[in-house]
């Protein structure tokens, strides 16, 4: 039993909190060793941000000063991310603001050339109409060579997580059947099917207020995310026992539905119905991506 869950009694309704729309360092000064595996230094300075004015507009609607937010990413610690691909590296500022991610340059591409802007102007129609959306913000997207003068790409992205401790975190895609690496490692992301048990055996339940906004946002946020050909994104999900709050936002948003991702659906459905099996691979179609995840949200989240 995760000891995070075992203080849970009765059916206390969680109040879903969605990321902020204006960005403040933690209360929480514990955070920062939290996670702490040696130092790491990313220099950005030397890397200009493509949309650079676009994505300082966007540091401006969300209260961050220029200033603040290079000196944030300026120091910065190493975070072994539990629950992540195998091979992807990430950091985190000292102050615990921001996330640090390296991504492919694949994904950096598909970011800079094909939905960078209609993200910026999914964001700005969200706030103009006031809309709620579930994104977790992406605040610059770098090209950098090392030391070695290898050329590596990160994306700076808020900590939605931030100052929350060590409390339970799921990640959700709306896949049932979902590896698990390491089940006796009590601070590893959990799964669909650990996320359903604890909300039947733990009273997991959120207010009904809440799950409708959660529902809205997330409608908005996967028809976005459908209409620029991206699947594969997760609902980061937070609970924090201590406030009774459920922090959600939609992370590993760049990855595009391209050739080889339909050649590895096609690939796997084909062995999924040699073994007789009814689900869906993980890759599958933006569509069938949104509508099974949508479907998810909507019958489990109680």
């Amino acid at each position: 039993m995760d000891p995070g869950l075992a203080s849970i009694s009765g059916t206390l309704d969680y109040t879903v909190v969605l990321p902020p729309a204006i960005i403040k360092p933690p209360n929480a000064e514990s955070a920062l060793n939290e996670g702490t595996t040696s130092s790491a230094t990313i220099d950005f300075q030397s890397s200009r941000s493509p949309h650079a004015e676009k994505f300082k507009e966007l540091r401006t609607l969300c209260d961050l000063d220029e200033e603040s937010f290079l000196n944030s990413i300026k120091m910065q610690k190493g975070w072994n991310a539990k629950g992540g691909k195998s091979k992807t590296s990430f950091v985190k500022t000292m102050d615990e603001i921001f996330v640090i991610k390296e991504i492919t340059q694949k994904d950096y591409r598909h970011f800079v050339d094909d939905i960078g802007v209609k993200y910026f102007d999914y964001l700005e129609k969200c706030r103009e109409s006031n809309e709620p959306t579930c994104i977790a913000k992406i605040f610059g997207i770098y090209k950098v060579k090392n030391h070695l003068n290898k050329t590596k790409y990160w994306i700076v992205m808020e900590n939605i997580t931030a100052g929350k401790g060590n409390n339970t975190v799921y990640d959700i895609k709306g896949k049932l059947g979902r590896n698990v690496v390491d089940t006796e490692d009590q601070q590893r992301v959990r799964f669909e099917e650990e996320f359903i048990m604890d909300v039947k055996n733990h009273s997991l339940y959120i207010n009904q207020a809440s799950k409708e906004v959660l529902q809205r946002a997330l409608l908005n946020d996967t028809k976005f995310l459908k209409d620029v050909n991206v699947m594969d994104y997760s609902l980061l999900v937070w609970i924090d026992n201590e406030t009774q709050q459920m922090h959600c936002g939609v992370i590993d948003y760049l990855g595009s539905y391209d050739f080889a991702k339909m050649l590895e659906c096609f690939v796997k459905s084909l062995l999924i119905a040699c073994v007789c099996n009814d689900q869906l691979p993980t890759v599958v179609k933006p569509t069938t991506y949104q509508s099974r995840f949508i479907d998810f949200i909507n019958n489990e989240f109680k």
